[in-house]
């Protein structure tokens, strides 16, 4: 139901022409070091290549037949038509225009040419697509004259990346990757999983890959820009991954970018992963969608795990719609990401405290870029990679199938952190509601999520309506309104105790009465306890209403008080058979002496437990007697 129809794009570039540079001492082209500049942005219309060279690209590239191999067209007039690749949708609204070169869909809003498509499928800059187009028609593509730096060091790092990964890759499948193979595959990760991901082992010792780097001639300034090389303190450089299987981290553009890696054995961090360089932005960037964008794109939804393994392991399981989470939490870069590719996402976080928590934060983010979010929460803790091999794939696809909805998941995470028996536990629960129900853009939906909220919380639903009207006055800011907790109050006071407070504040026989019932601390066994102690405190021979409500600590109290006082819709005190009427109000309440004798019942009973196992044989006689004689009264 949230739709994203003001999704923002931003399309990565993630390859760049290779060009030449300074050069090295050994004679080769490097390119200067030290660029830190991201190159998320697409690059500007011709950038690099003559007007005339991506004219004659444009010109050859049919926008029927590029578009053809993504999208399954047919003939419609003049134009042709198909389900748009960038919104999920059954009717189709994707139209092409082959006489102006140009698409549009009525769906989602994206347009433009065959250039704007190219860029927006395959996640690509501009000089990209236009060199992609190139080779497609076979156009020779023209020497850049201006090289640019960033780009250069760019192309640098990704050699470096590549050579990293050959590195880790052979030496996963050669001798000594045989302990990181036999875990792989105790993990379910076949031989075309770990071919699928890349998979490889960065071998134990500091310089193993340092050693490879400098043999490829890759100079150290540029290992240490790539993050896999550190530089300590003291000036020597060392491997960043040692004794872990490494994960390649990819692009769209199936470009490696970074590098994750899972510790073999014992040892902290378990999962350690590579730092933000001029080819990688951890949060602009999902693990895994560069492979699960075609499946997410055919089953309409996004399955969003935590880490790697959770990931790789819903791919191994045939769930391959699965991308997880880079870095510590979700940015809403990875959200927006996300939103490219689909409307709908189903959380699948550890089932763990800090998993739910992780879940929750996570929702704020996805609900902003308008995507339709539900919460699979998986029993005893378990993490995906748990589920899925404990109960198979079935049973999984039917749980995200039936994943809950994401207001339906904040109430229950709210019911376990507030006391929704009490009015100040559902108010602080509503509290934590509400932004998530003003945020709703569609007026339907806010009403729907009003009404849930409401019937989750146990609240009256004009009660919920009328904060939610407050937020939207206020621009959707601010707590819950500091007198609600009264009103709560107020609304579960039952006749009969309205009643029962009416009477006390009028006569002094009422408090007699209630006193000889229920003892001198009757009070304790009300809800609100601490009025009764207080009205029962006052001398009964001049009691002062005036000095009892000020000593009342709550201001809802207080006017429960007058109000009660007050009320002519009240049964007035009665003037005979006072005793018996004031038994059945404490019996409506459930207070009445039965009940307070089952309780003293269940107190004795607790003491003479503790005082026969403690040995204190004198104590258990003496309580035995007491709970005797009140067996006595109780029946008599």
């Amino acid at each position: 139901m949230w739709t994203g129809l003001a999704r923002t794009l931003r399309l990565p570039s993630t390859r760049v022409l290779p060009v030449t540079g300074s050069q090295a001492p050994d004679g080769s082209r490097r390119p200067p070091i030290g660029v830190t500049d991201s190159s998320a942005r697409s690059a500007p219309h011709g950038r690099g290549f003559p007007p005339e060279f991506v004219e004659e690209v444009r010109s050859a590239s049919r926008i029927v037949e590029v578009v053809s191999e993504h999208v399954t067209l047919k003939r419609a007039g003049r134009s042709w038509k198909g389900l748009c690749p960038f919104h999920g949708e059954k009717t189709p609204s994707f139209h092409v225009d082959e006489a102006k070169g140009f698409y549009h869909c009525f769906g989602c809003g994206e347009g433009g040419d065959v250039y704007r498509f190219v860029m927006q499928i395959d996640a690509l800059s501009f000089p990209e697509a236009v060199k992609h187009l190139a080779s497609r028609s076979g156009i020779p593509i023209p020497e850049r004259r201006q090289p640019d730096a960033r780009d250069q060091l760019r192309e640098r790092l990704f050699l470096v990346n590549d050579t990293a990964q050959s590195f880790f890759v052979s030496s996963l499948q050669g001798n000594e990757g045989r302990n990181a193979r036999a875990y792989l595959e105790r993990r379910g990760f076949g031989q075309e999983i770990q071919e699928g991901f890349g998979l490889g082992l960065a071998p134990e010792g500091w310089q193993n890959l340092r050693d490879e780097l400098g043999r490829r001639r890759i100079e150290e300034r540029e290992m240490t820009a790539s993050g896999l090389i550190v530089r300590a303190e003291g000036g020597r450089t060392y491997d960043r991954f040692r004794s872990r299987i490494t994960i390649p981290i990819r692009a769209l553009s199936g470009r490696t970018v970074s590098f994750g890696g899972r510790i073999l054995g014992d040892g902290e961090p378990k999962y350690l992963n590579g730092p933000e360089t001029a080819v990688y932005s951890k949060g602009e960037q999902l693990f895994g969608l560069d492979r699960a964008r075609t499946a997410i794109r055919r089953s309409q939804r996004a399955v969003l795990v935590e880490g790697f393994f959770d990931a790789i392991a819903l791919h191994a399981g045939g769930i391959q719609e699965s991308v997880a989470v880079l870095g510590t939490a979700l940015t809403p870069g990875q959200a927006r990401l996300l939103s490219r590719f689909t409307e709908k996402v189903i959380l699948c976080f550890d089932g763990d405290e800090a998993g739910q928590r992780a879940t929750k934060k996570s929702l704020e983010i996805l609900l902003a870029e308008g995507l339709d979010v539900s919460v699979l929460t998986l029993p005893g803790g378990e993490d995906p990679d748990d589920a899925l091999k404990a109960r198979g794939r079935e049973d999984f696809l039917r749980r995200l199938d039936g994943a809950s909805s994401f207001f339906d998941f904040l109430i229950r995470v709210s019911a376990r952190e507030h006391d929704l028996a009490t009015p100040s536990g559902r108010v602080k629960a509503l509290g934590e509601l509400l932004p998530f129900v003003v945020n709703a853009r569609d007026p339907v939906l806010r009403a729907e999520l009003t009404d849930t909220a409401a019937s989750g919380l146990g609240l009256r639903p004009e009660l919920v309506r009328d904060q939610v009207r407050q937020h939207l006055r206020r621009g959707g800011g601010g707590p819950v309104h500091s007198g609600l907790e009264e009103v709560l109050e107020d609304s579960e006071i039952t006749t009969a105790e309205r009643t029962l407070l009416s009477w006390l504040i009028s006569e002094a026989r009422v408090r007699e009465l209630f006193r000889s019932r229920m003892g001198e601390e009757g009070w304790a066994l009300l809800s609100r306890g601490g009025l009764y102690e207080t009205l029962l405190s006052e001398p009964d021979d001049g009691f002062d209403l005036s000095h009892a409500l000020e000593a009342l600590p709550h201001q809802a109290w207080r006017r429960l008080v007058t109000r009660c006082a007050f009320d002519a819709d009240l049964e007035p005190v009665p003037s005979e058979d006072l005793s018996e009427k004031v038994g059945d109000l404490l019996a409506r309440l459930g207070i009445s002496s039965q009940a307070r004798a089952r309780q003293d019942k269940a107190e004795i009973e607790r003491e003479l437990v503790s005082a026969i196992n403690s040995g204190e044989l004198d104590r258990a006689r003496e309580l035995q007697d007491r709970l005797q004689e009140l067996a006595k009264a109780m029946y008599a």
